[in-house]
């Protein structure tokens, strides 16, 4: 009995050890605050999670007392434009910001070491015996219950549009959303199926690329900056950030589609699709199918959260894969609500729209037909109902899409 509390005081002085990392670093972002780890280490051994009829509840998932998740976020300073009467949203927040934001101004919470709290959370939880864990409660990171603010921001049009377009990229991506802005995303190819194309980046400490996404913005007129860090092990708070962005901004699309900028996608026959599928069901999310998956013991897909904290079994629930998926309009704030009532997993795709998505009630997860994880040849997209390719690799997505549309070399069916 003795070895076996020592076994449990290791887990629970590993979460300890992040939760007071994470207090420290909260001090500097007053919108997370409401994000830190339980106080009350005995929690973590009276919480458990109960599933009735689809629904996961976390006890400890709700704030501590007096504490308000709902405190607005910290704006980010930027400087005023020159040009007085800068345009807004209907929320108020400036479209394009003219100058450079102030990034001294700015507290960033910089949590770019989380990968590697992560790999030793899981070499710490190999050292606990599965049986005696499965005893003890977690209460989760909750850094995803939180509002949001936008640095940069975009109005969207009040016409309804088939899709609104979004392509999560990192800051520094300036090639990648110019490829997209010139094959797949062009003006001519949304106008072909009356869309929108968005790219989402978090903020950079770097304040010459924040310099340059400001210029590219006031160009461009399609990005969208999230008060978030951007970084691999963001990605679920990123997507999250995305997804209520565009609930609260963009009520008018008949559907949003989250895709990555290393794919080539044909949106004709993604529209076919979608239109399809919502002559079936009235809310569903459409991708690539993931049924069976497991947590992976390592890697940067590694999961050390899943299994002890979840207790629902060796197997994820249903998901989307990552790289693109379409979704009905018309559940996006319930999703993230859902979300902000479980605990953190950094895997974008197995948390949003997997375990979260099973808590929205009459939520259909659909297989996408034509979808490739992998680069196919170009003349492959030409195939009746074929729909996505991804992990292309920079310099491939032109000359690709130039092959796709080059009637000499790619005859259509």
């Amino acid at each position: 009995m003795l070895a076996e509390l020592e076994q449990l005081d290791v887990y629970i002085e590993c979460l300890t050890e992040e939760r007071q990392k994470f207090v420290a670093e909260s001090h500097s972002r007053p919108d997370i605050s409401s994000g830190i780890l339980r106080e009350n280490t005995n929690s973590l051994r009276s919480a458990r999670p109960s599933a009735v009829a689809g629904s996961l509840r976390f006890p400890d998932a709700s704030p501590p007392s007096g504490e308000n998740i709902t405190q607005p976020a910290q704006t980010i300073s930027a400087k005023k434009p020159e040009v007085n009467n800068a345009p807004t949203d209907d929320k108020g927040s400036p479209l394009v910001p003219k100058d450079s934001i102030d990034l001294n101004s700015m507290k960033i919470l910089d949590i770019k070491d989380i990968e590697q709290r992560f790999t030793e959370a899981a070499k710490r939880l190999k050292t606990v015996d599965q049986q005696k864990l499965s005893a003890v409660g977690y209460p989760g990171i909750s850094i995803h219950r939180r509002s949001w603010s936008y640095p940069i921001n975009y109005k969207c049009d009040d016409s309804q549009k088939n899709f609104l377009v979004m392509v999560p990229s990192a800051p520094k991506n300036f090639e990648a959303r110019s490829i997209v802005r010139s094959t797949w995303g062009s003006k001519l190819e949304m106008e072909k199926v009356n869309s929108d194309v968005i790219f989402v980046v978090g903020l950079t400490t770097d304040a010459s690329i924040q310099k340059r996404i400001v210029e590219e913005s006031a160009q461009t007129a399609d990005i969208v900056q999230l008060d978030m860090f951007d970084a691999y092990y963001n990605l679920t708070l990123k997507t999250l950030g995305m997804l209520q962005w565009a609930a609260d901004h963009c009520k008018s699309a008949k559907y949003i589609a989250k895709v990555d900028d290393d794919n080539l996608v044909n949106f004709p026959n993604i529209l076919k699709a979608a239109d399809s599928a919502k002559s079936k069901h009235e809310k569903f999310i459409l991708g690539s199918y993931r049924a069976g998956g497991h947590p992976a013991k390592g890697g940067k897909w590694a999961d050390p959260v899943y299994g002890p904290v979840y207790k629902q079994g060796n197997n994820y629930p249903v998901f989307l894969g990552g790289p693109a998926y379409v979704m009905t309009n018309n559940f996006l704030a319930e999703l993230v609500s859902a979300c902000s009532k479980l605990p953190f997993i950094h895997l974008e795709d197995v948390f949003v729209n997997g375990i979260c998505g099973e808590q929205v009630p009459g939520l259909a997860k659909l297989r996408m037909a034509g979808m490739d994880m992998q680069p196919v040849h170009a003349c492959t997209f030409l195939k009746p109902g074929y729909t996505v390719a991804h992990n292309y690799k920079l310099y491939n997505i032109k000359p690709t899409w130039d092959k796709w549309h080059d009637h000499k070399i790619c005859r259509p069916h």
